[in-house]
């Protein structure tokens, strides 16, 4: 036989061999006696020939019972299932599902035959079994849930291989504590060899995760550890090495990268590399890593290599059409999204792949709002003040462009009256490969409308970069002071950002206000940030910044200084204590300290905290909500002020 022969090939040999053995007993042996075809079947069976036996059967149906008949109907329909299953495996074929589908469309019919009492029962309730296995294996999650709860029986009471098919259809749902639960009774009740004991464990690792329990994964990767030794025991050849081994000890590494620790865990991985720089899975962990380290170029050129070298290699398309969508190559992602959905449905790699597409491919929902209050009488920047800015963005259009439409109103109180700003605009939006850019023309309302543009652009030369400019012609920057005496003005920013990679930038801005009463406002800053420490559940990042300004004039009715500078640092700690899937919430506290230098006066410190609560929802839907309190000098008057703020954003 040829060594190159497929898993399905090889899987078939028993029937090959048992058809030579009945051969050769049907030739000493009437092909009409009852007890020379039962033992043909028997041989057959004892071979592993199970669908062989059938046929046999088949041809005799009279020398066997309706049980027994319905015994050999199931042994073949549990063979067929396991041989598509091996096929699932080792293909992306558009025919990989035939034979499964054919299996469970015969399974179907047996268990539609057999009595639900009697000496039926058993043989129904095993027939059930590898249905729930099959479905699970097709991505039929909801069938296989719903027949595995049809049961009605307590986990422990189930095989070890239906309860990790059960554990698979759970967690292609999103269910993930049934998941779990599935899987821990399947390892806690298997003997030797019921199932691959590092196959569920890494399933239960990345469910763990995905559930927002890193401690008991980092247990459960230790367990993988010890059950994976370098070499595989007891092998014909002592020095084999264990291919559970370097899976156990990639896990390690993105275990590293999925709690938050990417430097440690890029180290781990390319020293692992290193060990066995041939491996594509090893490979692909390492792209992996620098796209969670901010390096999506890098990456998708390492998948593309990766692609090219094996077409079929499903994690490097994934890892393609997942670093591809970030840069805004949308063609790119759907046509490989496409294709694995096709051939790869019962994937949960592919359905968040097709999920994340199809989210991006959705209406888009952005608000934000915001409010603060400071002192009632004489503030210098107002009393009371509140806004809320609203875009909604159509679906992509010729998967670049959006069109959308864009709402700001907001309100200040000075000096007990309130005066609104309201403006409405429409816009369209283009995004791809290195360029972000959008374009608006807009309407202001009330004294004074007026008609504007406004644009921006953001460049992306390199993984490490962004440039970024941008104007407004009617800006909603201004000072409410500056409105309230009918003053408008023009908006011109200018950006550029380093970033190494996804723990620290360095931000650069210049910003030009020109206003209509004749002053000029310059301002320029830095602004350095540093992720100092991260763990599974808790982060703590701080913000340094240096800003100055200056104005052309200060004999106007509004905050102008001719030149000022603040230095601040800002220190954040994240706690993350929940996660379910698509769906987690984080709360973040910010402290700020700082110094304020206005020209004709003293220093003055300033400072501020905030609490700020976080949503990650299904789709990616994010809700985020907080409050502050600080104190800044203006002309050299400290002012206290509270504010609350909101965003959210919902994708259709």
């Amino acid at each position: 036989m040829n060594r190159h022969a497929s898993p399905l090939s090889r899987a078939m040999l028993p029937t090959l061999l048992a058809a030579g053995l009945c051969l050769g007993h049907a030739a000493h042996a009437q092909p009409s006696s009852r007890d020379a075809v039962r033992n043909e079947v028997d041989a057959a069976r004892a071979a592993g020939a199970a669908g062989l036996a059938l046929d046999i059967a088949s041809r005799q149906r009279s020398a066997f019972s309706e049980l027994e008949f319905a015994r050999l109907r199931h042994a073949a329909l549990a063979q067929r299932l396991r041989w598509a299953q091996d096929e699932m495996r080792e293909s992306i074929a558009r025919t990989r599902t035939r034979d499964l589908d054919a299996a469970l469309g015969e399974g179907w019919q047996l268990l539609d035959s057999l009595p639900a009492t009697g000496d039926f029962a058993p043989l129904r309730m095993q027939v059930t079994y590898d249905m729930i296995f099959g479905l699970a294996l097709r991505g039929r999650a909801s069938s296989a849930t719903q027949l595995f709860e049809s049961l009605g029986k307590q986990m422990d009471a189930y095989p070890p291989y239906v309860l990790v098919a059960a554990g698979d259809a759970y967690e292609f749902q999103e269910r993930l504590d049934s998941a779990i639960a599935a899987y821990e009774t399947a390892l806690r009740i298997s003997g030797p060899g019921d199932v691959d004991e590092v196959g569920v464990r890494e399933k239960l690792f990345y469910a763990y995760l995905d559930r927002g329990r890193p401690e008991e994964a980092g247990e459960n990767l230790e367990r993988i550890e010890r059950a994976s030794p370098a070499l595989v025991e007891l092998a014909p050849n002592p020095e084999t090495p264990n291919a559970d081994f370097e899976r156990a000890n990639r896990m390690k590494a993105q275990y590293l990268l999925y709690t938050g620790r990417t430097s440690q865990g890029i180290i781990a991985v390319d020293a692992l590399r290193h060990d066995a720089p041939f491996s594509t899975g090893l490979r692909n962990a390492a792209a992996d890593a620098r796209m969670s380290d901010g390096h999506p170029e890098q990456a998708r050129e390492a998948f593309r290599i990766a692609t090219q070298e094996q077409p079929n290699d499903t994690e490097a398309l994934i890892g393609l059409a997942r670093s591809s969508l970030t840069l805004r190559d949308i063609r790119t992602a759907k046509e490989i999204s496409t294709a694995l959905s096709e051939r790869l449905p019962e994937s949960s790699a592919v359905r968040n792949l097709r999920r994340d597409v199809d989210v991006y491919e959705s209406p888009l929902l952005v608000m934000e709002g915001a409010a603060s209050r400071g002192p009632s009488d004489g503030s210098i920047v107002a009393g009371k003040e509140w806004s809320l800015d609203t875009k909604l963005y159509s679906a992509p259009i010729a998967n670049d462009f959006r069109v959308f439409a864009h709402q700001f109103t907001g309100q200040a109180n000075i000096e007990d009256q309130n005066r609104s700003r309201i403006r409405n605009g429409v816009g369209v939006d283009y995004r791809r490969d290195r360029v972000e850019a959008s374009a608006e023309i807009h309407r202001s309302t009330g004294m004074g409308a007026r008609t504007g543009v406004s644009g921006d652009i953001h460049f992306y030369p390199a993984d490490t970069w962004r440039l970024t400019a941008g104007f407004d012609t009617d800006s909603n920057d201004l000072p409410w002071r500056a409105y309230w005496n009918g003053v408008h003005g023009w908006t011109g920013t200018v950006g550029v950002r380093y970033q190494p990679n996804a723990r620290r930038y360095l931000d650069a801005t210049y910003k030009r206000d020109d206003y209509s009463d004749g002053n000029v406002r310059q301002s320029a800053g830095l602004t350095w940030f540093e992720t100092l420490y991260e763990s599974p559940r808790h982060a703590v990042s701080g913000w340094a910044s240096v800003t100055t300004s200056r104005n052309s004039l200060t004999d106007v009715p509004y905050f102008s200084p001719s030149h000022d500078a603040t230095a601040q640092l800002t220190a954040m700690y994240e706690w993350r204590p929940w996660r379910d899937g698509q769906k987690a919430f984080r709360q973040r506290v910010y402290g700020t300290v700082g110094g304020y230098r206005q020209a004709g006066f003293s220093t003055e410190p300033l400072w501020e905290i905030r609490l700020e609560q976080v949503w990650d929802l299904p789709r990616h839907t994010t809700i985020t909500y907080g409050i502050g309190y600080g104190r800044r000098s203006y002309d050299g008057q400290p002012e206290n002020r509270a504010s609350a703020y909101f965003s959210l954003n919902v994708p259709f």
